[in-house]
């Protein structure tokens, strides 16, 4: 019996260590598990305050990328309504001038047809053969309309 006793001495304590065994076993996966959850939610929570950060610094890109851009518009509309404004003090010159020569070929037609209106050949005539007071201003003024538009539009 002593083979008998030793067998099943040997086959309980088998079975009390297989038993402590897998209650170490069990503990250890419960406490991985709980090791695992914390890690899990320290990632989510990293991961969401992270990505929330990234949004806030996206948000914050867009509007200073808009007020910049937006600005940037408006100087542009500025300059292109300044730029239309001397455009068309220009085009009034020019057309103050065109109807002053005009005017000019209009008084030197009726003088050709009236003879008797003719000064001396050697009188120099103001609005014919030089300018008058009038036209020299309109002529003064274009040019200093044209210098100033096209300062401007070199430099914008």
């Amino acid at each position: 019996m002593d083979l008998n006793n030793l067998v099943s001495h040997i086959v309980v304590s088998g079975i009390g260590m297989a038993a402590v065994a897998w209650l170490a076993r069990s503990l250890i996966s419960q406490w991985l598990a709980k090791d695992i959850e914390r890690f899990k939610a320290t990632v989510v929570s990293q991961n969401t305050r992270s990505l929330e950060e990234l949004r806030a610094q996206l948000q914050l890109e867009a509007q200073r990328q808009q007020v910049q851009f937006g600005s940037l518009h408006t100087r542009r509309a500025d300059l292109i309504a300044e730029l239309y404004s001397r455009l068309f003090n220009l085009y009034g010159a020019i057309q103050r001038l065109l109807f002053q020569y005009r005017f000019r070929e209009i008084r030197e037609e009726i003088d050709r047809k009236d003879p008797g209106r003719r000064p001396e050949s050697w009188v120099i005539r103001p609005g014919y053969e030089a300018l008058n007071e009038d036209e020299q201003k309109d002529v003064d003024e274009l040019r200093h309309l044209a210098l100033d538009f096209h300062q401007f539009y070199g430099r914008h």
